[in-house]
């Protein structure tokens, strides 16, 4: 069994503490947070140690892995903590605020060859595996286009209220980086990177409030990509990414959870344990699903050209 710290209390914090605590294959440590009650109680709960250091729970010498799970402004020193602990690093997106700060951060984590991944939730699921050989078998006939819908009632959605500004404000926040980066991953995977032709988001006129709707067209290699996304209605969640090829049109929705209104993954904790699992294979220096530095980097960049 490996060792894990989760550094960050939050939802996502949260979430990952309890897989780890479910696996069979990996061990909860420690649980670090600022605020000294959310890290307690979360680690109380699950039998981890709690601190307020993140940085003493990095060099324990019975931690394997971090989960960084802390806001993005703080992901660049916890990782190179990690890196010069030699603790293999599972962060949450994106990966650093500034782009160039994230470009630096990769060039030396591969010069010093550190295990370093982030947390795309889609890469281990049964949903993008469906959709990587719908496309190479050509399931749709030939590809010519792929369309991407997604709709929210509100942003932030009630369940992200206690996520602070930073994610209903457009400087860090908003539904392009916190959700269409997600697909964006998916279809970098199976296509190769995109390039955006043209992107019209659409904001409020207070300066300040993340995008409430997104029109843009991109490309990866001949296949164009159509993305709409808004805020408003009366479906409180919503998303379909669709293959449209010569013979039929391929349908999933639901975070990849569907195919043509079929589940193709039991979702949930399924889903994320299945994550861990790709996390304890890149550990132990095994084939992984999860996406590494410049992969996400790739993402990011297109999210950003997006919302230029």
């Amino acid at each position: 069994m490996i060792g894990v710290a989760v550094l960050g209390a939050g939802r996502m914090g949260r979430i990952h503490a309890e897989n780890v605590a479910a696996s069979a294959r990996a061990r909860l440590v420690a649980v670090a947070d600022p605020v000294s009650p959310a890290a307690e109680t979360l680690a109380a709960r699950l039998g981890a140690d709690a601190s307020t250091d993140a940085q003493a729970v990095i060099r324990r010498a019975d931690v394997d892995a971090v989960v960084i799970c802390t806001p993005s402004d703080t992901h660049v020193p916890l990782i190179l903590a990690a890196a010069r602990a030699g603790k293999a690093v599972l962060c949450e997106k994106p990966l650093a605020v500034d782009a160039e700060e994230a470009r630096a951060t990769i060039g030396r984590v591969a010069r010093e060859g550190h295990r370093a991944a982030v947390n795309f939730s889609l890469a281990a699921s049964a949903g993008l595996a469906t959709l990587l050989a719908a496309v190479e078998r050509q399931e749709a006939g030939v590809l010519r286009a792929i369309e991407l819908e997604v709709s929210f009632k509100a942003w932030p959605r009630p369940w992200q209220s206690a996520a602070g500004r930073w994610l209903a404000e457009r400087e860090e926040g908003g539904f392009t980086r916190e959700v269409l980066s997600h697909f964006v991953f998916a279809l970098q995977r199976a296509l190769g990177k995109a390039v955006v032709e043209t992107s019209a988001p659409r904001y409020p006129g207070d300066g300040t409030r993340a995008e409430t709707g997104l029109s843009a067209r991109l490309r990866a290699g001949a296949i164009p990509i159509g993305i709409e996304g808004r805020v408003g209605g009366e479906i409180v969640d919503f998303n379909r990414l669709a293959l449209v090829g010569d013979r039929r049109t391929i349908a999933f929705t639901e975070w990849l959870g569907k195919r043509d209104g079929q589940p193709l993954d039991a979702g949930g904790r399924v889903a994320y344990l299945r994550q861990l699992d790709e996390l304890v294979a890149f550990v132990e220096g095994r084939p992984h699903k999860l996406p590494g530095f410049p992969e996400a980097l790739a993402v990011q960049q297109t999210i950003e050209a997006l919302l230029e």
